[in-house]
């Protein structure tokens, strides 16, 4: 009967038996997985398969299964998830086109900030900034990390105002450090930072 089984159908099977079993078997959950997403790419469980395949050591198989995946996945699967993994697999660019067709960020926009990252990262600092600032303006909380982060990028990739302005952003919040922690902070604008 089994064998009488759409392709479809039997992805849906071997969903299931990965998410029930992930608790008590991780490996064969993740073998479940596997096959799953080998008959649907837009598995639920893809991730499942791709930190199996990535643990297996087949990291371009994992990789490829990411940038490859169709558009309908990211309806079930995480798109910052996914993101992260090719960040470490060393894909900058797959992760920022998987992260460019989500949607409006949630509520402390963590798909704009590992995007800005992806995008600094691959030398494209016009639209980091412009990811990093609608990530922090018009919010009612922004982490201090988030503020630190921003204030370490346009210390390294913006002009000595902005990376002065983003500081006094970090001193409006309560955020203070030593006069003598300042000058390694601003050791690229020595000469054109006062605080």
């Amino acid at each position: 009967m089994a064998s009488q089984w759409s392709p479809w159908q039997r992805a849906a099977l071997y969903e299931l038996l990965a998410e029930r079993t992930q608790w008590q078997d991780e490996q064969l959950a993740a073998s479940y997985a596997v096959c799953a997403v080998d008959l649907n790419p837009a598995s639920r469980v893809l991730m499942m398969a791709v930190n199996r395949w990535v643990q297996l050591g087949a990291k371009d198989r994992a990789r490829r299964l990411l940038t490859g995946a169709p558009p309908t996945a990211w309806e079930k699967v995480s798109r910052s998830e996914a993101a992260k993994v090719l960040i470490d697999l060393g894909d900058p660019k797959g992760a920022a086109s998987i992260l460019r067709g989500a949607r409006p960020d949630d509520k402390d926009g963590e798909t704009s900030l590992i995007l800005a990252r992806v995008l600094a990262a691959d030398g494209d600092i016009k639209g980091a900034r412009e990811l990093y600032d609608g990530a922090i303006k018009n919010r009612e909380f922004v982490t201090l990390d988030t503020r630190i982060e921003y204030f370490d990028f346009e210390r390294l990739h913006g002009t000595a105002a902005a990376a002065q302005a983003a500081y006094q952003k970090l001193r409006d919040v309560g955020f203070h450090v030593r006069v003598s922690a300042i000058s390694c902070l601003f050791r690229r604008f020595s000469t054109h930072c006062r605080l």
